[in-house]
């Protein structure tokens, strides 16, 4: 064997001479062993189908063709802009969705006072939206609370909302979280001064008095560290370990500093929401469009488009027929593939069983969805040879098995 394939490769490289250019033409000789490799490789392929190679002279054509059909599954031409739609919902309920987990997202760093009128509607909004998206993904059936009004209080709410007051009230917040870290040191370095500290403690004392003033003063460098980090030291000293006066101060410090830098953050707090004026009556607007005009049409679009994937993994299991039987299994496949692991889950959004029709090149097989349409789905498995393309592309003349 290993002969003849030499004797093929040497005509294939005399072949390749003759083609335009020469050997200069790399591209010719190179498809030629490509596709010579591709040959021994389903040679293999064969000898393990039949046990043997085939015999001495043989038409590798007529043996190895079946080898190189290959089977090109297309959809109803109904498909794709039923797929299309079923996206585009999708996209809308992201879209929104988008918004307002951004939006619950800060929620949650800012004051609780502030955040706690808006929760419970973001959370339903959520919610729905989650479930609608679900209804076009898993044809789940939504049971929720409907969405707009809690987006339409949502809007109300943000739209009264005047932003230059909101800017002062943050910056009176910033000024009494600040005169509560001067107190709560204040008492904190009174209780420390108490029990006559060292020399280590009094340079801690005087980072954390470094650290106070400058959050007072709002002036704080990119290099300080953290005052907490010296209460921590004080706290945890040798000498005060057993002092509770000094660890319930200490802490009290603490969340003093905490709430100074929360309130701090805040500051992008009207920015944020001068957006968020913008952009959620848009949300608004897409979402009611969605629900009123395009969310039954993009759930029966759902619900074909999914039973059409379904079509399309019932395939394999009338290849397996195929292979085990020699013949396609036409007409009603349920006489024929009832039997097969998943087929009840695999038909379980069609109006009666899917049928198989034979075609010139191929088949086609046809369900109908299990929609008050009883709308009509296919695939056409289309069967390609590629074996006379590739010959005729690689080789002047040959192969001679």
């Amino acid at each position: 064997m290993k002969r003849i394939l030499i004797l093929v490769t040497v005509f294939i490289i005399f072949a390749g001479c003759e083609a335009k250019g020469g050997f200069r033409d790399q591209a010719y000789i190179m498809k030629a062993e490509k596709t010579l490799v591709r040959i021994r490789n389903t040679l293999q392929e064969y000898k393990l189908d039949h046990g043997a190679y085939p015999g001495n002279g043989t038409d590798l054509g007529k043996v190895l063709e079946p080898y190189f059909v290959k089977e090109i599954v297309h959809d109803g031409d109904n498909i794709p802009p039923l797929s299309m739609e079923v996206m585009s919902g999708v996209n809308t309920i992201d879209q929104v969705q988008g918004v307002i987990l951004e939006f619950k997202k800060r929620l949650f760093y800012a004051e609780s006072s502030f955040a706690a009128p808006y929760l419970p509607h973001v959370f339903a909004l959520d919610s729905a939206l989650s479930c609608y998206r679900l209804e076009l993904t898993k044809l789940e059936d939504c049971r929720v609370s409907a969405p707009l009004p809690h987006i339409a209080k949502i809007d109300t709410m943000i739209q009264q909302i005047d932003l230059e007051k909101l800017a002062e009230d943050i910056e009176r917040n910033i000024k009494v979280k600040a005169a509560d870290v001067v107190s709560a040191f204040q008492s904190f370095r009174e209780a420390v001064e108490g029990f006559n500290p060292d020399e280590e403690v009094q340079n801690l004392l005087a980072e954390i008095e470094k650290g106070v003033e400058a959050y007072r003063k709002d002036s704080i460098p990119e290099d300080m560290k953290d005052p907490d980090e010296f209460v921590d030291k004080i706290i945890k000293h040798k000498k005060f370990k057993k002092k509770k006066i000094i660890k319930e101060t200490g802490e009290e410090l603490k969340h003093a500093l905490v709430a100074l830098r929360y309130a701090r953050k805040q500051r992008d707090l009207p920015d944020f929401i001068k957006d968020m004026k913008r952009r959620i009556p848009k949300s608004f607007a897409l979402l009611k469009e969605y629900i009123e005009k395009k969310r039954d049409s993009a759930k029966r679009a759902a619900l074909i488009v999914m039973a059409q994937d379904k079509l399309r993994k019932i395939k394999p299991l009338i290849d397996l027929y195929k292979k085990e039987n020699g013949t396609l299994p036409t007409g009603d496949l349920s006489a024929a593939l009832s039997s097969c692991k998943g087929w009840e889950e695999l038909t379980s959004l069609f109006a009666g069983a899917p049928v198989l029709e034979e075609t010139e090149n191929g088949y086609i097989v046809r369900a109908r969805v299990n929609n008050p349409e009883k709308t009509e789905i296919m695939i056409w498995v289309e069967r390609v040879n590629e074996w006379d393309k590739l010959i005729s592309e690689s080789f002047s003349w040959g192969p001679v098995y």
